[in-house]
């Protein structure tokens, strides 16, 4: 029995499969479709944190707000970064028992790496939100 190659090509990228002679190559298709790509989300699997280049910002960022009695908030992390690494999963919505519709689809077991910076974000009312801010030039990869 001879199996092909085939490459599909989708809307969220190229994927390669296996198909024997004696088995359509849209069957094969559907069957891929169907067990691996699908609606999910996006679940975190490792962040780095920079451990040592963000303990040197805190450290200075901290010393250079030095008051007495002051304890140290979150403007002493702000610019720090991490880089944030996700995979698709199935998502399972546990109030209705049932597969999320609304999600996009990825390949699941897919990962995507985010960088992102810890900034301040100036509210109505005159104080800082603070957030992590993916870097989107970086992301798109």
């Amino acid at each position: 029995m001879t199996v092909y190659k085939v490459t599909l090509k989708t809307p969220t990228g190229d994927y390669t499969i296996d198909c024997p002679d004696d088995v359509y190559i849209l069957d094969a298709a559907d069957e891929f479709s169907e067990s691996s790509i699908g609606k999910g989300k996006w679940a975190i699997i490792d962040i780095d944190r920079f451990s040592l280049t963000n303990a040197a910002i805190w450290l200075l960022q901290r010393l250079s707000n030095l008051e007495p009695g002051k304890l140290p908030g979150d403007r002493e992390f702000w610019h720090t970064e991490r880089t944030v690494t996700v995979e698709w999963v199935r998502s399972y919505d546990q109030n209705y028992g049932e597969y999320i519709h609304s999600s996009n689809e990825h390949m699941y077991g897919e990962t995507r790496t985010v960088h992102q910076t810890y900034l301040p974000e100036l509210l109505k009312d005159g104080n800082f939100k603070m957030r992590w801010e993916p870097n989107l030039l970086e992301s798109l990869d």
